[in-house]
């Protein structure tokens, strides 16, 4: 989970790589974890990747991770 968040951060090209592995709904359902630093892992791995750009923001989205972490904060 470390990694991704770390390897989201740099690049587009890296982030872009996370995506077309299919890790965005792993990270998702990692939103739903127990453990509160997987939790954190999870939504800064998926804000490094939306922050690059707007297609990669909209694959975030796609996802229902926006939703979902929202839906966390209120809980």
């Amino acid at each position: 989970m470390l990694i991704v968040k770390s390897l989201s951060q740099h690049l587009v090209e890296l982030a872009q790589i996370i995506i077309n592995a299919g890790a965005l709904e792993p990270l998702v359902l990692c939103l739903d974890e127990f453990d509160p630093s997987i939790k954190e892992a999870a939504t800064f791995a998926l804000g490094h990747i939306a922050k690059h750009n707007e297609n990669l923001a909209r694959q975030v989205v796609e996802v229902r991770a926006v939703d979902y972490s929202l839906l966390l904060c209120l809980q």
